[in-house]
């Protein structure tokens, strides 16, 4: 009996460790199946990456073509600012989403290759023609010379526009490096030549893109003094009855100078309802953006001089003064006409 048992135990012992030898082979199977399986998925995602880059470069680079001929051959300055604002949101650093490859690295890489094309796309609007051998007038432009001057006009007007797909993915993933509009980076970097200039910094603090902008440094301060006057005309048309009209037409029909007399003119702001006030508000602050930046480091502010005389031409205090006392007149408003006049005081005082 003895012996039987024995022998059971022995043959169950034996079983066992073929079991167990079963089971380590097994184990070793999925280990290799499982990273046959991770190797696949790495793959896949490295080609997902790749794809979307390929991708998302193609589409942006179709889309600024696509707008910057759209913008030359609109019409009314107004299409023509609307399709400015689709170039500008269509260069790719605004479209990063800092997944995989989207390092700051390759970030300052895609800001490098965007204002290296800004510019030239500039100068090709410009009929060939860097911007800053001269800056029209923007109310008395001849007509062989309107189209050009109009699509430049607009792409300084739309500087500050910035893709919302850039603000709603990029929030707090990559601090420091979220895309900004045109206009801040050239306002941070021409800031930062001014620091070089003075011997404060050192050439080699500069990145790649801000060696771009210093390239064409006369480029960028021109198109300061296009955004300012625009900005301006948009506020004159807008409350005023000179140049109440698209601006594309009254630039159409100007011709020769503006004679150096011009009638006073009533305002209108007072007339308009708080929303078109609150408009013309944001406008000037676009204005004090740029002027305020100019300012700030020692940049001459010079606002076209057919600009100043049309500012200088409109009657204002008076209006409202007269408007402010009226029973009808509401506390916004009045809060609202105030403003008015104390950024057209701030705007003239430039001209003294």
């Amino acid at each position: 009996m003895l012996r039987l048992i024995c022998l059971l135990m022995l043959s169950l012992s034996m079983g066992a460790c073929g079991a167990i030898s079963d089971m380590k082979k097994n184990a070793k199977s999925a280990s290799k199946n499982s990273d046959r399986a991770a190797d696949a998925a790495e793959a896949s995602r490295e080609e997902i990456a790749n794809s979307r880059l390929l991708s998302r470069s193609a589409s942006a680079s179709k889309s600024r073509r696509d707008a910057l001929a759209a913008l030359i051959a609109a019409q009314s300055f107004e299409l023509k600012v609307t399709e400015a604002a689709k170039f500008l949101k269509a260069f790719e650093y605004q479209l990063v989403t800092w997944q995989r490859y989207d390092t700051p690295e390759y970030y300052q890489e895609l800001l490098t290759e965007g204002f290296n094309e800004f510019f030239r796309s500039l100068k090709e609007v410009n009929n060939d023609t860097l911007i800053s051998s001269d800056v029209p007038s923007p109310i008395s432009v001849s007509s062989d010379n309107r189209q050009t001057a109009l699509s430049v006009y607009a792409i300084a007007a739309a500087l500050h526009e910035s893709h919302i797909y850039s603000k709603a993915s990029t929030a707090g993933k990559s601090p420091g490096n979220n895309p900004q509009s045109i206009l801040n980076l050239i306002f941070k970097t021409l800031k930062k030549i001014n620091s070089f200039e003075d011997g404060n910094i050192e050439y080699s603090s500069f990145k790649s893109y801000e060696k771009v902008i210093y390239q064409n440094k006369d480029e960028a301060l021109a198109l300061l003094n296009y955004r300012l006057d625009m900005l301006l005309l948009i506020v004159l048309r807008k409350s005023t009855t000179s140049l109440n009209q698209s601006v594309g037409n009254k630039i159409r029909i100007a011709k020769g100078k503006i004679s150096k007399k011009l009638s006073k003119l009533p305002t209108l702001f007072t007339s308009l309802n708080y929303a078109q006030k609150a408009y013309i508000l944001a406008v000037f602050k676009r204005i004090n953006e740029v002027t305020s930046f100019q300012e700030a480091n020692g940049i001459d502010i010079n606002i076209h001089s057919d600009v100043i005389l049309h500012l200088k031409s409109i009657s204002y205090k008076s209006i409202v003064e007269v408007q402010n006392k009226s029973s009808d007149t509401t506390q916004k408003d009045i809060v609202a006409n105030e403003e008015f006049v104390q950024q057209m005081d701030n705007i003239l005082s430039f001209s003294n």
